[in-house]
């Protein structure tokens, strides 16, 4: 942030175009580990999403959109023919005026390691110095995005890759950055799943703002209340330092156990997500350079103001290694740019590579975790939610909330009563006009507050 501060105006006025530059003034200052590790445990790679007692849910292109700001429209960062054109040490070697490689490999703690260059050089060497504008933008960019979308489990290293997509800056705006560094959380997830893993990277600010925002019962203490309409969603919550002992692992374990569909809020930014994000109903893969992760939002329609149905089978174009040794977790598609041409697809047609809505049912007013009849069951004979033993004898406990969750309250009150009404032969009776005007007047209070 100092830096960008202390650049020249018209930098700074350069860097606005690039839609990239505010990522660095709305990190998390705090990332609550046992939290993350909480969700962590509930992520199966093999569908991209968390599996909690009622079904699965996952973080979405629309969640990227209103959270972090990012477009997610636009092409795809991905690997190109002309890569290998150059190496990237030479580009680094160029960006850092650093006359030869053994200067950046000297040291125990070198500034060049396994493709990932040390944050701290890269702010010495370009950070005020009287150099081409277009050399300073660009190292600027490289920390930005490296430090914020793509981060480094060291947490003070970037990746290198990153500098193939600035070579020419005018481009910047036009990638769908957004999807990119929804791909690479969705790898850094998977790996972290792994037994012999430690730590995680990708945007965890992010990940917490998401569960923050579809969450209630795990926010924090306070939220900033002088947000805009249109700023990022993860300006609008206090990241402060939590404990990282064990017991709030452990106690978040059995909260996600008994969490019931009702606690949760299955569309934080508006009841039509796909309407202000359309790409969000994109089926197919995502990526970011030669990582692809499979985007599967017919799993989670809820999330787009939908009944859940028993999805289709996920479709994977490649092979997937999954070792308990996080290094050497592999995902393989058998060809990159497969990708592109999916996810250019979309764009000229909306309804080619997507989940089409029309063919989904609306929930109802006041039930939006509503699935079909065979979901549950389908869902329990391929899914294992619970994380904490659990006893035949003594099945997992529904924590009922105290008084003063509405939601909840509110939400089970009216799925009982758009029940009984259907269940009802008589419409005309007294008691099911009297329960659909009820409803009818709830909603009405409902919607123009």
């Amino acid at each position: 942030m100092k830096w960008y501060r202390g650049m020249k105006e018209d930098l700074r006025d350069k860097l606005g175009e690039s839609s990239l530059s505010h990522l660095p003034f709305m990190m998390a200052s705090h990332i609550d580990a046992p939290l993350i590790s909480a969700f962590v445990e509930r992520w199966q790679p093999d569908t991209n999403t968390f599996h909690l007692p009622f079904g699965e849910m996952t973080i979405m292109l629309h969640d990227v959109q209103a959270i972090l700001g990012i477009p997610v429209e636009g092409s795809v960062v991905s690997c190109t023919y002309d890569d290998t054109s150059r190496s990237l040490m030479s580009l680094i070697l160029e960006l850092l005026q650093v006359s030869d490689e053994a200067t950046l490999k000297a040291g125990k703690a070198p500034i060049w390691q396994r493709g990932c260059v040390k944050t701290s050089t890269i702010i010495g060497n370009l950070e005020g110095l009287a150099r081409d504008p277009e050399c300073e933008m660009t190292g600027w960019l490289l920390t930005a995005i490296g430090c914020c979308l793509f981060t480094d489990k060291s947490r003070s290293r970037v990746r290198s890759q990153i500098l193939r997509n600035l070579d020419h800056l005018d481009r910047v705006p036009s990638y769908s950055w957004g999807s990119a560094c929804l791909a690479f959380l969705y790898r850094q997830l998977g790996m972290a799943t792994r037994s012999e893993s430690r730590g995680i990277g990708g945007c965890l600010t992010l990940l917490q703002a998401w569960i923050y925002e579809h969450f209630p019962c795990f926010r924090p203490r306070s939220v900033r209340k002088d947000i805009g309409h249109s700023d990022p969603r993860a300006l609008r919550w206090v990241y402060a330092p939590e404990s990282k002992d064990q017991t709030r692992l452990t106690s978040f374990r059995a909260r996600l156990d008994k969490l019931t569909p009702e606690q949760v809020l299955w569309t934080p930014f508006g009841a039509k997500p796909a309407a202000p994000c359309p790409r969000t109903t994109y089926i197919g893969p995502i990526c970011y350079r030669d990582i692809g992760e499979m985007y599967n939002p017919d799993r989670v329609t809820r999330q787009l103001g939908y009944v859940q149905r028993v999805p289709q089978e996920v479709i994977f174009f490649g092979k997937a290694y999954r070792p308990p040794n996080s290094r050497k977790y592999e995902v393989e598609f058998h060809d990159l740019t497969h990708i592109d041409k999916l996810w250019k697809r979309f764009a000229a047609d909306g309804y080619a590579a997507s989940l089409i809505l029309a063919s989904l049912t609306p929930v109802p007013d006041g039930v939006p975790y509503l699935c079909e009849d065979d979901y549950d069951t389908w869902f329990m004979g391929h899914s294992h939610p619970y994380i904490c033993p659990v006893s035949a004898a003594f099945p997992p406990t529904v924590v009922v909330p105290d008084r003063s969750h509405t939601e909840y309250w509110i939400g089970r009150y009216n799925q009982v009563v758009h029940g009984l009404i259907e269940a009802h032969d008589d419409p005309h009776h007294p008691m099911v006009i009297a329960a659909q005007k009820l409803l009818d007047d709830w909603n009405f209070i409902l919607h123009s507050q």
